[in-house]
């Protein structure tokens, strides 16, 4: 005995619509738009503490100096340059200049340390931040309180 054939109905179509293909590319195209914002976000919040890091680091490099000499007056950055510029490794870049950390305002007993974005880089515009001889951190410019 044969098997009876099955006839598909020729007015049943399978696959997508150009309208479902459409709703998944906007869906698509709307999540990765929050997603790039967020790493984004993410690798200039990085930055700042690397940043941070740096000039606290500065500043411990700094009372060292002072319990030696008894003054901050004479003391330089790395290279008797009055700046050294501070590298952030990104996982993508390696050593990208990111911030110029200057010492300023030297005196017997006390220094300013600032970290200003270098134009151009990835934190351009980011607003400059300071660190006094006192603990007493400012920061100068338009972004969230990553910097506090």
């Amino acid at each position: 005995m044969q098997r009876p054939k099955t006839t598909k109905n020729p007015d049943k179509s399978t696959g997508f619509t150009l309208i479902e293909l459409m709703i998944v590319v906007a869906i698509i195209a709307i999540v990765g738009s929050f997603a790039g914002s967020m790493y984004t976000s993410q690798v200039k919040k990085a930055y700042r503490a690397d940043a941070k890091s740096a000039l606290v680091q500065l500043a411990g490099e700094m009372e060292r100096y002072r319990t030696e000499n008894n003054t901050y007056a004479d003391a330089a950055l790395a290279g008797g340059t009055g700046t050294v510029i501070f590298t952030a490794t990104a996982p993508v870049q390696s050593n990208t200049p990111i911030y110029n950390l200057t010492l300023s305002d030297l005196g017997a007993n006390t220094y300013t340390l600032t970290a200003t974005p270098i134009s151009g880089a990835r934190m351009d515009g980011d607003g400059v931040y300071t660190l006094a001889h006192t603990g007493a951190t400012t920061y100068s410019g338009t972004v969230d309180d990553d910097w506090k």
